[in-house]
């Protein structure tokens, strides 16, 4: 009996030791990931595929009766992705789309200028736009206009102090029905409830009004009325991308997991690449 037990508390350790290994692993993999891309700026479309999956370009080619869909990329860089969704070097029919880049600096894509008037002669001026010089903040709503999908590659969301302002800006500029797709570095955020205890990203995020969470990189608005928690900056490590530490500053009600913080961190991680 004495040595079944012994088998049987042996093959459990060996278990845990493998799964905390592979999610170690998978972790390590992930950041390297990360940080061979920090402050890209020339990003193509397939990098988007890539990271966001085929619900993001199924998203664009949602049609919209009436209009165009409409796609804001936050972070955008030299605006590679958006031009060349533009100009038909992907998969999509430009006719139907127009998109919003944006990005602090102006691009300095030599290629930028020509492929803007290109893409101005064939479609139509108002078919492609670059924002810069300002953060995201402080750009109004109106000039952004109302998008269908909004995309944030280790943009805005990945480095700003204000998330839940900031995030709260993007999803009011979506269109009911219209997606966020964003990617962040997994040790990039960190949150906390009002009694200290160690929240996920996806806690957040469910406890959020006004959207539908249907995986850690995509939320889908409703026709609810948007309440994003309001998040404090409670510790701040500089990197590429810093890592933050938010707490909720208000009431929170969250549906808890039973897992220990470190394996749901890990979880959550896992869960948005």
């Amino acid at each position: 009996m004495k040595k079944v037990l012994f088998l049987l508390l042996f093959s459990l350790v060996s278990f845990a030791a493998d799964v905390c290994a592979e999610l170690l692993s998978g972790l390590h993999r992930n950041r390297a990931v990360v940080e061979s891309s920090n402050f890209a700026i020339d990003r193509k479309f397939a990098d988007y595929e890539l990271h966001f999956g085929r619900d993001f370009v199924e998203a664009l080619l949602r049609s919209h009766p009436g209009r165009l869909t409409h796609w804001v990329d936050l972070g955008a860089g030299n605006g590679i992705a958006t031009r060349g969704a533009l100009l038909s070097r992907v998969r999509l029919d430009p006719r139907f789309l127009k998109a919003t880049a944006i990005g602090y600096e102006a691009p300095k894509d030599p290629a930028f200028e020509r492929e803007k008037r290109e893409i101005a002669g064939t479609l139509g001026e108002d078919r492609f736009r670059y924002l810069s010089g300002r953060y995201f903040s402080k750009i109004p709503p109106e000039e952004i206009g109302k998008a269908d999908v909004i995309t944030d590659l280790y943009g805005v969301l990945s480095y700003t102090e204000n998330l839940s302002g900031d995030l709260e800006k993007a999803l009011g500029a979506l269109n009911p029905g219209g997606q966020l797709f964003t990617h962040r570095h997994p040790l990039g955020f960190r949150f906390i409830d009002a009694s200290g205890r160690r929240m996920t990203y996806s806690e957040y995020l469910n406890g959020i009004g006004g959207i539908r969470v249907h995986s850690n990189n995509r939320v889908e608005r409703t026709q609810g009325t948007l309440v994003v928690p309001r998040l404090k900056l409670v510790n701040f490590v500089p990197g590429k991308p810093p890592r933050r530490t938010f707490q909720i500053d208000e009431p929170f009600v969250y549906k808890r997991r039973w897992i220990p913080a470190v394996l749901r961190d890990a979880f959550d991680a896992f869960r948005f690449y």
